[in-house]
């Protein structure tokens, strides 16, 4: 047996691993000497906690002869992270000699689980408070959108540290506010790579493409999280083999980079390049294993995801919930349940994975059910069930589960109500979206952010009010992206507006000049305004390149990137014979 320093970091190892946390724990109790040790009695409390082993963390802490704070800190953190917020407040009332650990740790357990007005409540009680206090607060407040209380947080502190200026930039970019994001990075004393990598990462995933290419390449130093950013941001706007250039430019591939390259080539529908990336990695953890369950559950193999699961050395949570994601998406909700049956321990995810499964495949009522037989609910929760309703065009049931969360004290977040507008734009409800957006504002203090506007955008857009939805995008808070300017171009498109697509269009592609998105929305933009029947003008992103039409034909395409008028089958056979320049970072 090794010594006490050795142990405590051969259990930590075992979060999430009950079967050897369990095997550690049988060697301690074999060893008189470790077995009376109050250090490894509370760092098995604490894993067991995080294994979700509730009973076995309790049995732990009755068994301790003697007690110190962090023996209560541990069980209050355990009862605490398995939803068990009644019996975490009790033994913190019950806790000896409560340090800062023990109140912020109460305070971060009511933030986990969306119930910021008691976390305020802890927060404010607290004796002392320091920079792990203010962003435990602040953390509470910007999980759940609401981000003037966390800047006041922030800006009422009387220290600040690094840790607290990048956890108010990462609320502001995990919310959506690019511009508020870009703002306080500008202002930042000091800036690490978790915050360089932070606004990069805002950037590429808000509809700002070219800002993160132009942002990475300034960047004084890059991690290999920095190298798998931009490989990530290349795969999701399609460019593979820019993808891959980065890649191969990366000095130390790590297997994080690779796992990223695998999820690049599956999402663009290459599942060879998938398979042979996987196949020539040296080592695969669970999260290699995992993104080839994705990968195949993506490319339409549901079967090839089960028997690649069925290989796994060791499953983890997230490898389980996939594989019901994969057996839900494609229809088998028998097997679903089943796999859901099987596993060791049910998580939030994999009740929510379960419950979104039902709504995909249109069992609403089964999907209720299931939401209602979960042992816990958070915020999390509430706004995946909401979310799936919404999506499935129920305006009537979200607006009710929405009033159920309020009821059981969940404060609803910007993601609530982006799903609320959601199901108000399905059902096509002008006025409706309109007033939950202001009751969003004045009764719950939440700031929209650009996904609710592309909301209005689209539900106005629906109801051809496209004078509205553009002077809409005008005036919102924020520089309008890709997707807000794209969303009012496939308004345009339904409606044969040509004039506006057109302007809809240059935004959108001055944006990112690669969307295919845009030049075929403003291909429809004509065909619908012109009525044109088994033809279609084609928009090109390779304006001003060569193609070779129909095996020899070469035609050089004109500057306003139309090349004309040419039948549905005739667009097949259309490809590039030297292809255009396209954003390309010149730091490699």
């Amino acid at each position: 047996m090794c010594d006490v320093p050795g142990l405590v970091r051969l259990l930590k190892s075992c979060c999430g691993d009950f079967a050897r946390a369990r095997e550690l724990h049988l060697r301690v109790l074999g060893d008189e000497r470790l077995r009376s040790n109050v250090r490894i009695r509370n760092v098995l409390i604490d894993v067991y906690g995080k294994c979700g082993r509730i009973d076995e963390a309790r049995e732990v802490f009755d068994g301790l002869e003697e007690r110190d704070v962090c023996s209560w800190n541990s069980i209050v953190t355990a009862y605490a992270t398995n939803g068990h917020l009644d019996m975490a407040r009790d033994f913190f009332e019950r806790t000896p000699g409560r340090d800062v650990v023990s109140w912020n740790g109460i305070t971060k357990a009511c933030s986990h689980h969306g119930l910021v007005d008691q976390a305020r409540i802890w927060y404010d009680r607290t004796p002392w408070q320091n920079v792990v206090s203010w962003t435990a607060m602040l953390a509470a407040y910007t999980a759940s959108g609401h981000l003037d209380e966390a800047r006041s947080i922030f800006d009422n502190m009387r220290q600040h540290d690094l840790v607290s200026w990048t956890a108010m930039l990462a609320a502001y970019a995990g919310n959506g506010r690019v511009r508020d994001a870009w703002n306080f990075f500008i202002r930042m004393p000091e800036r690490n790579l978790v915050a360089w990598n932070a606004i990069v990462q805002t950037f590429a995933q808000n509809g700002h493409f070219s800002k993160a290419v132009e942002t990475w390449e300034s960047m004084p130093d890059l991690s290999a999280l920095s190298w798998t950013i931009m490989i990530s941001a290349y795969g999701n706007q399609g460019l593979v083999d820019l993808a891959k250039r980065v890649f191969d430019k990366m000095p130390c591939k790590d297997i994080v980079a690779l796992t990223s390259v695998i999820t690049v080539y599956a999402q663009n529908w290459d599942l060879e390049h998938t398979e042979y990336v996987f196949a020539k990695m040296p080592c695969w953890d669970s999260v290699a294993w995992t993104a080839m369950i994705q990968a195949y559950s993506q490319n339409g193999k549901p079967e090839m995801a089960k028997a690649t699961f069925d290989t796994m050395p060791k499953r983890t949570a997230f490898s389980w919930n996939c594989l019901i994601s994969a057996s839900a998406m494609y229809g088998h909700l028998r097997h679903a349940c089943v796999t859901f049956d099987k596993m060791p321990v049910h998580d939030k995810v994999s009740w929510t994975t379960m419950v979104s499964g039902f709504t995909q495949n249109g069992q609403l009522e089964e999907a209720l059910e299931g939401f209602n037989r979960m042992p816990k609910r958070d915020l999390y929760t509430w706004n995946s069930i909401i979310q799936a309703l919404a999506q499935n065009g129920d305006l009537k049931t979200t607006l009710e589960l929405v009033g159920s969360m309020l009821l059981e004290g969940v404060k609803p977040s910007y993601i609530t109500y982006v799903s609320v507008l959601t199901a108000c734009n399905h059902e096509g409800v002008v006025n409706s979206a309109r007033e939950h957006f202001g009751i969003m504002l004045e009764a719950h203090g939440i700031l929209p952010v650009i996904k609710h506007f592309h909301c209005l955008i689209d539900v106005l857009g629906r109801a051809r009010r496209l004078q509205q939805a553009e002077e809409l995008l005008y005036s919102m808070p924020f520089a309008a992206d890709e997707v807000a300017w794209t969303t009012l171009l496939g308004a345009c498109a339904v409606h044969g507006e040509i004039e506006q697509g057109e302007r809809a269009a240059r935004n959108a592609l001055r944006l990112n000049p690669c969307s295919d998105v845009a030049f075929t929305l403003l291909s429809n933009v004509h065909v619908i305004a012109h009525s044109l029947v088994g033809n279609t003008i084609v928009y090109s992103k390779y304006a001003g390149t060569e193609i070779q039409f129909n095996g020899a034909d070469h035609i050089l395409l004109k500057e306003d990137d139309v090349i004309g008028l040419l039948s549905t089958e005739d667009i097949k056979d259309l490809k590039p014979v030297n292809e255009p320049n396209l954003i390309c970072p010149s730091r490699y």
